[in-house]
């Protein structure tokens, strides 16, 4: 049996921007910017003003953007404020009905990006990590019919994007390896592994 964490840390630390097909990086291009405009769009929400209150205690170096908003923030505070943005509308994308990865993948991703004065291309490389594991652990922990009906509504789904996110630091020190998508091109072929 092989260890799933050591196989996830091992494909997020040596995923790289070359490891992606043209089609996946315009994809992931698009997802991007889709996921920009929704943060920008969920800003003025209630929701998020009511969020933004509660950020403001999480870190004082002011690292990344808050978009939108022409703030900076803490790196915490930035990731959380426009990942909550994103999904406050509820116009973000959706993989099959329970999850929202764009959210949790393109937020963190553009502020720690920005942080390290990261090139695009790493910070679209940790996009794509960022959909890829949450999908993979959420296929993995779906709840069954019989179950789903007892948890739904309950988003454990969206926080599963942190685990994606985990990908932030190892961009810098890791090998190249293949890529092997299932989610950020809906036109590439589910991979078994």
């Amino acid at each position: 049996m092989t260890d799933a964490t050591g196989e996830i840390a091992r494909f997020v630390a040596a995923t790289r921007f070359q490891d992606l097909d043209t089609a996946t990086v315009e994809h992931l291009k698009r997802l991007v910017l889709d996921g920009i405009a929704n943060a920008v769009g969920g800003l003025r929400t209630a929701a998020s003003r009511i969020q933004d209150g509660a950020v403001t205690g999480l870190g004082s170096e002011r690292v990344a953007r808050v978009l939108g908003s022409g703030e900076r923030a803490s790196l915490l505070a930035a990731t959380y404020m426009n990942a909550a943005c994103a999904n406050a509308l509820d116009f973000d994308d959706t993989y099959r009905t329970f999850l929202h990865p764009g959210a949790t993948a393109i937020a963190p991703s553009l502020a720690l990006g920005e942080k390290l004065s990261a090139h695009g291309r790493d910070v679209l490389a940790a996009v794509a990590v960022g959909y890829e594991v949450p999908i993979r652990v959420a296929e993995a922990a779906f709840p069954s019919p019989e179950r789903l009906g007892e948890v739904w509504g309950f988003a454990p789904w969206q926080t599963l994007g942190s685990a994606g996110c985990c990908h932030g630091r190892c961009w810098c020190w890791a090998a190249p390896r293949a890529w092997r998508p299932t989610s950020p091109s809906p036109s590439l072929p589910w991979s078994d592994g």
